[in-house]
């Protein structure tokens, strides 16, 4: 009996044995378990914060490029044909990135590459429709008529993936045959984390910069040529001059993109499409003094009257997809034989046009041309205001918002779309010449020397004269931006008759002076005008590739 009990309980023992046995086995297998996934989560959590790091990394390294290809201050400029011979590397943080560049920019603007719209597109249009994008970049950022359009990917004849009126423009509608202008820079920036060299997470980013372009044209000189320069094309950060034949004086320039603009002049009117003119015959023998162009279409032009002619109407003359030609306008009412030298447009629908009487010695007569939809009318303005002449400079906002400046301390305002009305600045008793604005609280007018050369600002609430005092005195005759902190003037200096061209930074206007393809002759620069390349959002598309 005993004997039993004992084997019983040996058997009850060796039972409990092998149950602990088997519950080491199933905890030691939920331990490695949890140990694992624990590892694993800890290795993926881990291997994820690397990868971003390196996301960001390299987004930081585009943001670097994109400010170093368009900051404020030209001389900090670098080149993009530079990021490819000299990459910048910066260690930031966890990681380190490398930005470099494909090469030269890409530029679609000559005669042979760029390509034009197959037919006509609308505000809402959702592809481009164009010859061939063969020249083009394969995502980025392209120019029809002063809008600015990015897109996600190409055809052989089409743009798509489309983000319409980018970069402080609006979409629009545009004309079968515009042309379609590119400029940018193929910065490709790659991080890697803790470094590039051995990196446990890697990114690399391609985006495509939009770059700037500026034209200035001036007169005549000995060599039998007309002064046109261009600046960051095809020489990046100067003022590559053209060398071109014809001896005339250019009075205005007027480009909508980097491939449509036009040029006019004594008897002058040429079609610049990026590279070279085509000469188009004027309607009537005169100076032309000035031209805007709402769109590749829609362009107007103002000049002198005709030459002994006392009675007859001012020049007006527009250019329509209509007929391929420019064709000359009459006022319908108070049409008196004025000089006019400037226009500008707010819309197809609405421009000024200001100049002088100027003609058969008269002192009274109508300075201000409006046109209103389909028409030119001359405005009959009363008092001092309407006697004081010339005005050389006019500039509109909106429909009710525009300025004119002139001789003498002459500054109107337009604020109702209807009354110009004298504005006292206090500003010097000099001439000025040009006026542009960025906004209705942000413009800049250039004139002549005034003990330093003359720069004044608008700040939405009064004029000011800008401390600035660059040498050499220079009297300058044309002002453009491409953005509040990005802007150009140009002139001749008072001593030898040496073009000028000036920047303004945002803090300061400094005398540029770096210029390529022989120093420009010694003749006045007339008109400049900016395109592309505003430095807030100049970035228009990017992929990537992360390892």
């Amino acid at each position: 009996m005993i004997r039993m009990q004992k084997s019983k309980l040996f058997n009850q023992r060796g039972y409990l044995v092998i149950l602990l046995a088997i519950m080491i086995v199933i905890v030691g297998f939920i331990a490695a378990t949890a140990t694992s996934l624990f590892y694993g989560g800890a290795f993926s959590t881990s291997a994820h914060y690397q990868s971003d790091s390196a996301l960001y990394l390299a987004e930081a390294g585009l943001e670097h490029g994109t400010h170093k290809l368009l900051e404020s201050t030209v001389a900090n400029r670098l080149t993009c044909l530079g990021f490819s011979t000299t990459p910048i590397t910066n260690a930031v943080g966890n990681g380190s990135y490398s930005l470099t560049s494909s090469g030269a920019p890409l530029y679609a603007g000559s005669p042979t590459a760029a390509t034009t719209l197959s037919s006509a597109i609308t505000t809402t249009s959702t592809s481009i429709p164009v010859g061939s994008t063969a020249a083009y970049a394969p995502m980025g950022r392209v120019m029809i008529d002063r809008e600015r359009i990015n897109y996600g990917a190409v055809t052989a004849t089409s743009f798509t993936q489309l983000t319409r009126g980018v970069d402080s423009t609006t979409a629009a509608a545009h004309a079968s045959g515009t042309t379609v202008g590119q400029y940018l820079c193929n910065l490709i920036s790659q991080a890697g984390v803790p470094n590039l060299a051995s990196p446990q997470g890697k990114r690399v980013l391609q985006n495509y910069a939009q770059l700037q372009e500026a034209f200035a044209v001036g007169d005549a000189t000995a060599g039998g040529h007309f002064t046109i320069g261009i600046f960051n094309y095809p020489t990046e950060l100067s003022w590559y001059n053209l060398n071109t034949t014809g001896g005339v004086t250019v009075n205005g320039i007027n480009m909508i993109s980097y491939t449509d603009g036009w040029l006019v002049g004594n008897n002058f009117l040429e079609h610049w499409n990026g590279n070279t003119g085509t000469l188009y015959t004027a309607p009537v023998n005169v100076n032309y003094r000035s031209v805007y162009c709402v769109s590749a279409n829609d362009c107007h032009a103002v000049g002198d009257n005709t030459p002994g002619n006392t009675a007859t109407a001012p020049t007006i003359i527009r250019w329509t997809s209509a007929g391929n030609a420019w064709t000359r306008l009459t006022p319908t009412s108070n049409a008196v034989g004025s000089n006019l030298r400037s226009v500008h447009c707010s819309s197809t629908a609405d421009c000024w046009a200001v100049g002088d009487v100027g003609v058969g010695g008269r002192t009274q007569g109508n300075r201000f041309y409006h046109w209103a939809t389909s028409s030119w009318v001359g405005i009959t303005i009363p008092g001092a205001l309407g006697a004081a002449f010339p005005f050389n400079g006019v500039f509109c906002n909106a429909a009710n918002d525009c300025w004119a400046v002139g001789l003498t301390n002459n500054f109107a305002r337009l604020t109702n779309g209807t009354t110009w009305t004298a504005v006292a600045t206090g500003l010097p008793n000099v001439q000025y010449n040009s006026i542009f604005c960025n906004s209705t609280s942000d413009c800049w007018v250039v004139g002549n020397v005034s003990g330093s050369n003359l720069f004044v600002h608008w700040n939405g609430t009064a004029w000011s004269r800008n401390g600035s005092t660059p040498t050499p005195l220079t009297n300058l005759n044309s002002v453009a931006c491409a953005d509040t902190n990005d802007c150009w003037a140009v002139g001749s200096s008072t001593t030898g008759n040496n073009p000028q061209f000036f920047h303004w930074d945002g803090t300061n206007w400094t005398n540029y002076v770096n210029v390529s393809n022989g120093a420009f002759a010694s003749a006045t620069l007339r008109s400049v005008s900016v395109v592309g390349g505003h430095s807030a959002q100049p970035g228009s598309g990017w992929s990537e590739n992360f390892s």
